[in-house]
């Protein structure tokens, strides 16, 4: 009989552990939005790592980025500050991230801001809660009627930024006259952009944020081993020389940029 009563308290205690642990694990109702904003992060290729900087305790640039999009208790939890210097403008970033701990069923909120106008938020998997297994999402931004994200970086100046601003005005000048391969194009002196199809005319520095907005919309994990994927059109390699002059030749004529295709 005392053998019995200690099973007994012995499953009670497990029962009640697991009940207090369940009730702690929150839906990951969190959300993730893009701001333009420092650009801290040099970005040279098209899919990248994200290496997310906490809010608390931030100062400087990063806490000046973290304001973006909110302060006190409505701000990031993370953030992730790059520019764009890829020699290519984006008109669509897909973010994807891995959720330690998560709740079947529920959907991430996304906002993509003035770049992007068509979200895709992410749905999560309808698995029970207490899955060991965590869950990789992907977030899909699109320009539609916003801005995009352009290539002209206009904070840096050493080598990766130049080498980064004469491929984008070779991409936007080939572009924008000959349509080859998409069209798609950087218009850095649009007082309006979607006038013309495939311009993108967003600034060069962003911002992604998880988990501001307050308690409803933070992670209870912070995301890991996040990695982005940008799409943007590219012409074809040309010799070094060539694609140097072109990209000067097309710096120097940025200003027929101004006017809509024929």
């Amino acid at each position: 009989m005392r053998f019995a009563k200690w099973v007994f308290a012995a499953v009670l205690v497990l029962s009640c552990s697991g009940i207090a642990r369940a009730d702690t694990l929150n839906p990951p109702d969190g959300i993730v939005g893009v701001k333009g904003g420092s650009g801290s992060t040099q970005i040279t290729t098209l899919e990248f790592p994200l290496t997310f900087l906490p809010c608390q305790g931030a100062s400087g640039s990063v806490l000046a980025d973290c304001n973006l999009f909110g302060t006190g208790p409505t701000a990031p939890q993370e953030i992730f500050a790059g520019i764009n210097d890829t020699g290519t403008p984006w008109d669509s970033l897909d973010v994807e991230l891995t959720l330690p701990t998560w709740t079947g069923g529920n959907v991430l909120n996304c906002d993509g801001g003035t770049f992007f106008t068509v979200n895709n938020c992410a749905q999560l998997s309808s698995e029970l809660v207490g899955s060991t297994t965590p869950q990789t999402v992907t977030i899909d931004f699109s320009q539609g009627g916003g801005n995009g994200i352009g290539c002209f970086d206009n904070i840096n100046s050493n080598s990766i930024a130049i080498h980064g601003n004469v491929e984008c005005a070779a991409n936007s000048f080939v572009n924008y006259n000959f349509g080859s391969p998409t069209g798609l194009y950087d218009n850095p002196f649009a007082s309006s952009c979607g006038n013309t199809p495939d311009e993108v005319c967003g600034g060069s520095d962003f911002v992604i944020a998880l988990g501001y907005g307050g308690s409803t919309t933070t992670f209870p994990s912070l995301p890991v081993g996040d990695v982005a994927a940008a799409t943007g059109a590219t012409v074809p390699e040309p010799a070094s020389l060539l694609q140097l002059l072109t990209g000067l030749a097309a710096l120097l004529g940025l200003r027929f940029l101004r006017f809509a295709r024929a």
